[in-house]
């Protein structure tokens, strides 16, 4: 199979996790579709420093991410929203208890830093081990256990839990998982 072929192939097969991994980082949908699109745009103009072989999830995550994180930093010269207003307006009401329980603990990962969150959501939802995010963040695997951590507290703490092992469901188990 020529190298087209099999760039084009992978990269379709990992769209569903780019558009997950998007929709967890951004916590927006209007700018996670923005954030994918850009993400497979420019794996597809890079095509050429992919290595056949190699790990696309990867490639694509730290594409993602560094997508992302330079959102971030443009957005700080943007005027904010304090009043929340248009954000209220970007949210829709949910329709499941897992919807209301899925964005409690979105609400509650905002507040910490990106590397935690970012660390939870490998580990936790994408079910990576501590040494692919490791590997992916180009960080020890100490630091990775400590910021997942650190999230998992933090999280169980701003949620109300006095002990992220009190919990049974879905949360509970993800904090043990690892």
């Amino acid at each position: 199979m020529n190298f087209e072929r099999y760039f084009r192939l992978h990269l379709l097969r990992e769209m569903p996790v780019v558009r997950r991994w998007s929709y967890v980082l951004c916590r927006n949908p209007s700018l996670a579709e923005d954030m994918m699109q850009e993400t497979l745009t420019k794996a597809w103009a890079n095509r050429g420093s992919f290595a056949r072989g190699t790990n696309m999830r990867a490639w694509l995550y730290r594409i993602l991410r560094n997508t992302y994180f330079n959102h971030l930093r443009q957005r700080r010269r943007e005027v904010p929203d304090p009043d929340g207003a248009l954000t209220a307006t970007l949210r829709t009401p949910a329709e499941q208890t897992g919807k209301i329980e899925l964005r409690e603990v979105t609400e509650a990962m905002q507040d910490l830093s990106p590397a935690q969150r970012e660390a939870m959501i490998l580990i936790g939802a994408q079910g990576m081990s501590y040494k692919q995010v490791a590997r992916l963040q180009r960080v020890n695997i100490g630091t990775v256990k400590s910021r997942l951590a650190r999230a998992r507290q933090a999280v169980a703490r701003i949620m109300g839990y006095d002990s992220i092992s009190r919990r049974g469901d879905t949360f509970g188990d993800m904090a043990s998982r690892h």
